[in-house]
């Protein structure tokens, strides 16, 4: 087998320079193409989110097995094929952002988990017919989410919901805790075939419920009028919660207020 040509088309422009500093979700980034692949770039603004190949150049090759970055140290270790982490055999990095604009040879990104100076392999469209799967069964799992920081917890669950959605807002947010609440008293993937949801609240935050369940109209359903009612039942027992009237002004006020603040009812059958 013969060893094919590499080329780098461009690199990644980012405050984040050490992989320790590096937040769970990214960050906000650009990717500076070179002027030699300028007309490659021609059509991209159509679309709202693209993939980014990388060449992580800092990354080791030689382990095969490591402990998952998002879960406590003491974690069995993880193939790499398994696992979303840089160090493999054959170092490529390939993430999904939306992209924010385009200037010139610069695409502006948001979520990006690439290191400043990363070699850039590709770019392609992100496409939702061939790209996106809902139902595919994912590692945002009960068992991975309690050996991870909440904070980091929250924030994958938040990103999930929003990408369902299309937007991280203050309903999203409220869906979101919603979920989480119900996954630590059910001690269960939010995926679960017997979980299911019946939810009197705005579009927003059924849509970060049902994005967080993975479920159709068997497993969620979606009652009028609003009462901001959200029941959960699992195996014949329920979680009932009840939005507070009181108002949020941002995404952060959500998640970082206690449960008994967003809301003013939680009753276990």
């Amino acid at each position: 087998m013969s060893n094919p040509e590499l080329k780098f088309i461009g690199k990644i422009v980012s405050s984040k320079k050490d992989s320790s500093n590096m937040p769970l979700q990214g960050a906000n980034a650009q990717v500076v193409i070179f002027d030699e692949y300028t007309d490659a770039l021609d059509g991209l603004d159509k679309y709202s989110h693209v993939w980014i190949v990388s060449w992580l150049h800092k990354a080791d090759r030689d382990r095969l097995k490591v402990v998952p970055k998002r879960v406590s140290a003491d974690s069995p270790p993880r193939g790499v094929f398994s696992l979303r982490s840089p160090i493999r055999p054959n170092p490529l990095g390939l993430t999904a952002s939306k992209l924010i604009k385009r200037e010139g040879n610069t695409l502006h990104l948001d979520h990006v988990d690439f290191l400043d100076g990363t070699p850039v392999v590709d770019v392609k469209p992100y496409s939702v017919g061939w790209d996106s799967i809902f139902s595919a069964w994912n590692n945002s799992t009960y068992e991975t989410y309690i050996k991870m920081p909440i904070a980091d917890v929250f924030a994958d669950m938040l990103r999930q919901a929003a990408n369902f959605h299309g937007d991280a807002c203050v309903g999203v947010a409220i869906g979101t805790r919603a979920a989480n609440l119900a996954m630590r008293h059910f001690k269960c993937d939010m995926q679960t075939k017997s979980l299911t949801v019946s939810a009197s609240v705005r579009g927003c935050t059924a849509d970060a419920i049902q994005g967080l369940l993975q479920a159709g109209n068997k497993r969620f359903i979606r009652v009028d009028p609003y009462e901001g009612k959200i029941v959960f039942t699992k195996d014949g027992a329920k979680l009932t919660l009840v939005i507070t009237n009181d108002k949020f002004h941002s995404v952060v006020e959500v998640m970082d207020a206690p449960d008994d603040k967003v809301f003013t009812s939680i009753e276990e059958d």
